[in-house]
């Protein structure tokens, strides 16, 4: 059905993973600005974006085996 897989190659991986952390972080960014009125990265905000990225890329490894190639 698909002819690339999204989890194909570490770039699309380490991409991907940087997008995740991405939508993770940007809202916990706007509710501390919400609460404490002013906007900027916190060591809770880079953490939370790291795990997502982290979470990312472990499962994309898992899925995906770069460098292998995937089965007919």
């Amino acid at each position: 059905m698909f002819d690339n897989r999204a989890f194909g190659s570490w770039s699309s991986i380490i991409i991907g993973g940087v997008f995740f952390a991405l939508i993770f972080e940007l809202p916990l960014v706007m509710a501390d600005y919400l609460s404490e009125g002013a906007v900027g990265l916190t060591a809770t905000t880079m953490v939370f974006g790291g795990v997502a990225f982290l979470g990312y890329v472990v499962i994309g490894t898992l899925l995906g085996r770069p460098g292998q190639p995937s089965d007919p």
